[in-house]
């Protein structure tokens, strides 16, 4: 029976750059989990430099919305960001 290593990694908005020697690390692992539940977002160059790591296939990262209000549900029209 072969063994099952799968990493679990935790990612926020606050990385000090080094996404490229963590993952080498982990390269040996059968698998790979990202949590990004704990992230503010608003670094869009993240999600863009996280996802380009495992497709050479531009994809949707996520949509920007800009405020236009005070209410709840005042936003411009959404963007969708390709990376």
């Amino acid at each position: 029976m072969w063994a099952t290593f799968v990493a679990l990694l935790f990612a926020s908005a606050k990385g000090d750059g080094n996404l490229d020697e963590v993952l080498l690390y982990l390269s040996t692992c059968n698998g790979l989990i990202i949590d990004v539940r704990n992230n503010g977002g608003g670094l869009i160059s993240a999600a863009e430099q996280l996802a380009s790591r495992f497709t050479n296939t531009p994809l949707l990262v996520g949509y920007m919305r800009y405020k236009t209000g005070k209410g709840h549900n005042d936003f411009f029209l959404n963007f969708a960001l390709n990376g």
